[in-house]
């Protein structure tokens, strides 16, 4: 549900409505956060068969990559985008057993920021590769949209 004031659009866009609050909340370069989130690293990654360029941005494939398995040490470990939710609301949720809450440092996302993040990860799925990194299936596999 939106909270009374919040602005999204619709359908709920990650660059608009998720991206700035990943920035600013979990990203090193702009935010005090943990995670690489500027596009400058992963915008000319190839797929794994080399044909295509399979990189969005860094937040983009750092959210719908694999997560760490330090943290998340389930069997298989779970997609980011499938535990994000969960970390943010509580330290060491059952879908991501040894995670603390996120972000560590930073204040808590606002009510608006957490229903655009759950708005977009309720988007339609699309079945696409993620980029080549040691995180992820080397299958195509649905995640929610690059919009």
């Amino acid at each position: 549900m939106i909270p009374p004031g919040c602005e999204l659009s619709s359908p709920v866009s990650f660059k608009q409505d998720v991206l700035p609050f990943l920035t600013s909340s979990c990203g090193k370069a702009k935010g005090g956060g943990c995670h690489v989130t500027d596009g400058a690293s992963t915008m000319g990654s190839l797929c794994p068969d080399g044909s295509k360029t399979c990189g969005f941005n860094h937040a983009y494939d750092w959210i719908t990559a694999g997560s760490h398995n330090e943290f998340c040490k389930q069997t298989p470990g779970p997609i980011r985008f499938t535990v994000v939710v969960d970390v943010i609301k509580r330290p060491k949720p059952a879908s991501c057993t040894a995670s603390r809450v996120m972000p560590p440092d930073g204040p808590p996302p606002t009510a608006c920021q957490l229903a655009a993040l759950e708005a977009w990860l309720a988007e339609p799925r699309v079945r696409q590769m993620h980029r080549a990194d040691d995180t992820s299936p080397a299958e195509p596999y649905l995640m929610p949209p690059f919009n």
